[in-house]
């Protein structure tokens, strides 16, 4: 197999909101995996023609969107518990009357989650945290 040539790739470390600075990929690199944006498809596709190296979808996110197609019914629901959550993580009081309802209860409490829309499967941990 030939060796793939070594590339820069410039990226955008979002963490520090740094300048985009470069990485170099040597011939070790033989697939990204990706999400499907149509963006980073398009720097796949050319990634493949000028470089040989292949890429995929990410089966997660593909994966995740599939489920939160399915859950369109649910839009209603997940609206109204974000904005429950919202509250309750703005006020205290609510807070504190969540912890006390948990104590006569018998749960431990845990602070309500609210669902990440890039996070996978964010909307099933908000339900299973609430």
């Amino acid at each position: 197999m030939e060796a793939v040539k070594p590339f820069n790739i410039h990226f955008r470390d979002l963490s520090d909101h740094s300048a985009a600075r470069p990485l170099l990929v040597g011939p070790t690199v033989i697939s990204v995996i990706h999400d499907n944006a149509a963006n980073v498809t398009s720097a796949g596709g050319k990634l493949r023609e000028e470089f040989g190296i292949a890429n995929e979808n990410c089966i997660i996110h593909t994966l995740n969107l599939i489920v939160d197609d399915a859950m369109v019914s649910y839009n209603d629901l997940i609206a109204l518990q974000r904005e429950v959550i919202g509250k309750i993580k703005m006020s205290a009081s609510l807070k504190e009357s969540l912890r006390r309802q948990c104590e006569v209860e018998g749960i431990a409490f845990r602070m309500p989650k609210m669902a990440s829309k890039t996070r996978f499967m964010g909307n099933f941990d908000m339900f299973v945290r609430f």
